[in-house]
């Protein structure tokens, strides 16, 4: 969201281009956040993690608020880097 790209589409799609609440992915012009973002993009990745994919049948309501709440204690969850890791030629791809 902060790159060049990603700040033309955030002007694009008329969304805060400081303020970065959430997660957004964008697929055939429509924009999914939060739960739902992650529920589309767990959906390309490889077994087991696709398997997350089964969450779609969780009411919408009901994940965004699993999922604030991860979001909001990720660091708790999941640890933090002091420094962000640089990415290799196989990823490049992948980055807007």
């Amino acid at each position: 969201m902060q790159s060049e790209k990603g700040q033309a589409i955030l002007k694009y799609l008329n969304l805060s281009t400081e303020h970065f609440e959430t997660m957004l992915y964008i697929e055939n012009n429509t924009i999914y956040e939060k739960s739902s973002a992650f529920i589309k993009i767990v959906k390309h990745l490889p077994l087991p993690i696709k398997l997350l994919y089964l969450l779609k049948y969780i009411p919408n309501l009901i994940r965004d608020f699993i999922y604030d709440r991860i979001a909001r204690n990720r660091y708790k969850v999941f640890g933090k880097y002091n420094e962000c890791t640089l990415s290799t030629e196989d990823h490049n791809n992948r980055y807007l």
